[in-house]
């Protein structure tokens, strides 16, 4: 069968001509109006120029009146319009449209004679932290819009003719900061604005724990908290340390009641310790709030745990060594802050001491079967020294676990076996390539010592001091500055044992621990006896002429503040557990170490933490 294509081409065109049309009726075109109408007076006189604004969401336009009192908008989209009606020394209208499309839609409006009112009696709104609502009354004779250019302060309505009222609404406030918003109330070319101030949320902005002086008349801890602005009433205070049942609270509010004191016994020197407070607003609002106190003023953390510190003599700088990671720090003691840090290599876990140089400035740190030297500026290895070997093959190596040095470079090394306590003493000579000798004085014989404990550098760094623990020649020693010769400046013998001994940094005064306790001071030896603790870490007080020392008892939770030429404790506290304390040479600051660490068992690594206390905290 065949089909004429002359035939089909005609059909075709139909077809498509067809679709086409479908298509273009699913889109319908605009549809528009017009808008117009008369302008009069109360007694029907026309209102030349006449302003007549309209709007929409998204359209607005305006013009006058003609000498009739007419107006005319065309081209208008179809939709709701507001139409609103002003002149001077009249009292505007308006309404609203529904503008129809292809005709004209008439709005005729009659004005009277008069001025337009528009006030409202709050032009302040003061709103809670909380959310809340506030009723606006707006007096007026006429026509108004309000706006708000704030989100947080919403409207409840956009606008009204005469008498009205609308909801102010706000959200709570969390920011640390008073917000403000404008509300802006219009009626032609009347405008108001209404000030809306919501306070900022109550903060608490410092805690302070203050340790109590167990001999003062009130021998408790108290907390202090600053509040950002005033509160009215406290409802509950919880402490969320269960472990301790204090003394009663008994908060006080000062006078302009921002800060809060109350009493927790439960509080030691160096801790920190949680809580919850529950209070009132001026507003009535009911605020709860978690908050830490720390009994102290400020905490440094280093990567490691602590093997050895060292003071220079008269600086505010404190070396320390850790293990696990294996890394030395250099402490500003006034500015409380890491001055520097690099890696050590750390051979073995043994003791580690750490000294200071003072002919070459280098920094010293034992290890095993080797002192290392490093640049203290660059933490780059400098030299490693060999030690001597020790006598019986039963021990593999020495290290050292004690040193100082003198100007001349001229040093002590205290030597100990590699897994046991036997120990020796060695002379070093940094001046000469570390040349280390066995001093004549090493020895059992009389005039000779086996052991030098404690060695230190005196406060001129000319001499060296230490103390012979065992032996006839039982004592304390000071060596001249060639380190030829040794004076005995105080024996030992009869003494019930010795454990350590405690050098100031200001001056040539020492602590003794023999047991019992005694203090070198010039000339001068007290005997200060049994101080209540078998094991303490002791730091004299500077720039004081009061002749007192700083003692944390170890494991025992005590710390006190001690006169050693009266013999008596003058202030005392309960503390944590610290293992070495040291203070500024202005006096203002001390520093100590608490036993307590943080293990990382994911890198097999520890942080310990360094505390600062302003001394005046001692003197409140």
């Amino acid at each position: 069968m065949k089909v004429s294509l002359s035939y089909l081409f005609p059909v075709l065109f139909v077809i498509l001509v067809i679709q086409a049309c479908t298509e273009d009726t699913n889109d319908p075109l605009p549809t528009f109006g017009k808008l117009g109408g008369q302008v009069t007076g109360s007694y029907g006189q026309h209102l030349e120029n006449a302003t007549i604004k309209i709007s929409t969401p998204n359209f607005n336009a305006e013009l006058k009146t003609n000498e009739f009192g007419r107006y005319l908008f065309e081209d208008l989209a179809t939709g709701d319009y507001k139409i609103e009606v002003s002149k001077e020394t009249f009292i505007g209208k308006s309404e609203m449209l529904s503008l129809q499309p292809n005709v004209v839609n008439e709005a005729d409006f009659s004005l009277e004679v008069g001025e337009e009112i528009l006030m409202v009696p709050d032009s302040l709104i003061n709103a809670g932290v909380k959310s809340g609502v506030f009723e606006l009354r707006v007096l007026s004779n006429t026509s108004w819009t309000i706006s708000s250019d704030s989100e947080w302060a919403s409207l409840s309505s956009s606008g009204g003719n005469g008498d009205s009222k609308l909801l102010v609404t706000w959200t709570e406030n969390m920011a640390d900061s008073t917000k403000t918003a404008i509300l802006t109330l219009k009626s032609g070319k009347i405008q108001q604005s209404i000030k809306v101030i919501q306070a900022s949320a109550i903060k608490i902005i410092d805690t302070k724990g203050i340790g109590g002086n167990q001999l003062a008349s009130d021998p408790h801890s108290k907390v202090t908290i600053t509040f950002s602005r005033p509160i009215s009433l406290v409802q509950r205070i919880d402490p969320l340390f269960r472990n301790c049942q204090g003394a009663s609270f008994s908060p006080i509010l000062n006078s302009d009641r921002t800060e809060l004191t109350f009493t927790y016994s439960c509080g030691r020197l160096g801790i920190k310790y949680p809580f919850t407070i529950e209070f009132l607003d001026d507003e009535n609002n009911s605020h709860i709030e978690n908050f830490d106190v720390e009994f102290y003023d400020k905490k440094l953390a280093i990567d490691g745990m602590v093997s050895s510190t060292y003071a220079a003599p008269n600086e505010d700088k404190l070396w320390i060594t850790t293990t696990a990671p294996a890394k030395v720090y250099k402490i500003d003691m006034n500015k409380f802050e890491i001055e520097k840090e690099f890696k050590y290599t750390e051979l073995g876990p043994y003791e580690h001491t750490v000294t200071l140089n003072p002919y070459n400035n280098l920094l010293y740190i034992s290890n095993r079967g080797k002192l290392d030297v490093y640049n203290p500026e660059t933490g780059q290895l400098v030299k490693s020294i060999s030690l001597p070997k020790p006598e019986y093959d039963l021990y593999s190596d020495h290290y050292v676990f004690s040193m100082a040095f003198n100007k001349k470079g001229l040093g002590i090394l205290s030597l100990r076996h590699t897994g046991s306590s036997g120990e020796k003493w060695v002379k070093i000579d940094s001046s000469k390539d570390h040349l280390i000798s066995i001093p004549a004085e090493y020895g059992y014989e009389e005039g000779q010592f086996h052991q030098a404990f404690s060695v230190s550098t005196s406060n001129d760094q000319k001499k060296l001091r230490f103390v012979v623990p065992d032996g006839n020649n039982r004592g304390f020693y000071e060596s001249n500055e060639a380190l030829t010769e040794f004076t005995e400046a105080l024996s030992f013998v009869g003494e019930a044992g010795f454990n350590s001994a405690v050098y100031s940094k200001a001056d040539d005064r020492t602590i003794l621990d023999l047991q019992d306790f005694s203090v070198i001071d010039g000339d001068n030896f007290y005997r200060l006896g049994y101080l209540g603790y078998s094991n303490i870490a002791f730091e004299f007080l500077y720039n004081t002429t009061k002749p007192l020392i700083y003692c944390a008892a170890i494991e025992r939770g005590a710390f006190f503040i001690y006169d050693y030429k009266q013999k008596e404790i003058t202030q005392q506290y309960s503390s944590g557990d610290w293992r070495y304390t040291g203070g500024t040479l202005d006096g203002k600051h001390l520093i100590v170490r608490p036993h307590d660490m943080e293990y990382n068992e994911s890198t097999d690594t520890f942080e310990s933490n360094l505390l600062l206390f302003l001394t005046d905290a001692f003197y409140r």
